[in-house]
C-alpha cells in the first residue's frame, strides 16, 4: 500500500511505520491505514510548512518544543530540498 502523509519530517514516517504495525494487529487493513495516515493533520506550529507571499519557505515548530522535537525540527531543515537551479535562499533555525 503506497500513501503519503501529508507533513514531513522522518519522526512522522516512524510513527506512522508504528501506527500502522498496531493497526494491523488489530486486524485494520493496510488500504484503510493507508488512507486514514494520508488524512493525518499535525498541530498547529507542529512542522508546519509555510510560504510567505514572497515565496519564502517557513517551517514552524514551535509548539511545546522540547529537545527531541527540536532536533528533529533541525533534522528536517537539513532534509528540505532545494532545487539547484532555483536555490538562492539560506536555511536559518531560530
Amino acid at each position: 500500500v503506497k500513501f503519503v502523509i501529508p507533513s514531513p519530517g522522518l519522526h512522522l514516517a516512524i510513527n506512522a511505520c508504528a501506527a500502522a504495525a498496531v493497526a494491523t494487529l488489530f486486524g485494520v487493513s493496510l488500504a484503510q491505514v493507508g488512507i486514514s495516515l494520508s488524512n493525518f493533520s499535525p498541530v498547529q506550529m507542529r512542522s508546519e510548512l509555510l510560504v510567505s507571499r514572497s515565496g519564502i519557505k517557513i517551517v514552524n515548530d514551535a509548539y511545546n518544543a522540547n529537545p527531541i522535537s527540536t532536533r528533529a525540527a533541525i533534522d528536517l531543515l537539513k532534509d528540505i530540498a532545494c532545487n539547484v537551479v532555483q536555490c538562492k535562499w539560506r536555511k536559518w533555525s531560530m
